[in-house]
């Protein structure tokens, strides 16, 4: 065991020792997430927060810059229901349509990999652009309703089927200064967040409500601050 120890201590030494060689910094950061879930109806943009770390390798002007964050997003976003109601014999007898009104939040495994250009440096601050892909990962996912559709029918939140891996793209504008990091970025989502199917039917059949506005995708702005620790 001991042996083991002494092992671990001199493998972690070196390792520092190369980073203080390389250009490789290595920190945590965290910050406030802008987030909005577009489709085809509206959302509105709800607030939450992103925390993780970060890898940066920087020999010159251009560089390579990879993240893994714990990141929260999500939205209150109306759906458009049309609702039809059903006879004994089959035929539809009306239509109505309402709208619905739900919050959504998402739990995700961001690791963005992003290109870094230093765009300038003066007086100890340096100014960068990053941008590269985001590959996403759900943890997990929360849909709630407080309206019911017609016939008491509460909302089959189960049937939006959040997918468990997203693709988007990041656009950054960052500063350093010292240890501290700092700056503000958008991210585009490209894939689709959820393949919602959008029947809804009562046990009996009687009323069946068809929701659109579903080609969910994720796009959020954040705001953060970053600290080098290596």
């Amino acid at each position: 065991m001991k042996k083991l120890g002494f092992t671990l201590l001199f493998a972690f030494s070196m390792f520092l020792a190369q980073a203080q060689i390389l250009p490789v910094s290595f920190g945590l950061k965290g910050g406030l997430n802008l987030s909005t879930v577009s489709f085809s109806d509206k959302s509105t943009t709800a607030a939450g927060f992103h925390a993780g770390a970060f890898a940066s390798f920087n020999p010159g002007k251009l560089g390579i810059r990879a993240e893994a964050l714990f990141s929260n997003k999500g939205s209150k976003a109306t759906f458009t229901a049309d609702q039809s109601i059903f006879s004994a014999v089959g035929s539809a007898t009306s239509l109505l349509t309402n709208n619905l009104t739900g919050d959504i939040s998402l739990w995700y495994l961001d690791v963005p990999v992003l290109l870094d250009y230093k765009l300038i440096s003066l007086l100890g601050v340096s100014v960068n652009f990053r941008t590269g892909p985001q590959f996403s990962f759900k943890l997990s996912d929360k849909i709630s309703f407080s309206q019911v559709l017609q016939g008491n029918n509460p909302v089959q939140t189960d049937k939006f089927n959040f997918n468990t891996a997203e693709f988007g793209w990041v656009f950054d504008v960052g500063a350093k200064f010292l240890m501290i990091d700092a700056g503000v970025r958008y991210n585009l989502g490209i894939s689709k967040s959820s393949n919602f199917s959008n029947i809804v039917s009562d046990p009996i059949g009687t009323v069946q409500s068809t929701i659109s506005g579903t080609d969910l995708k994720n796009h959020f702005f954040q705001v953060y601050v970053g600290w080098s620790i290596l």
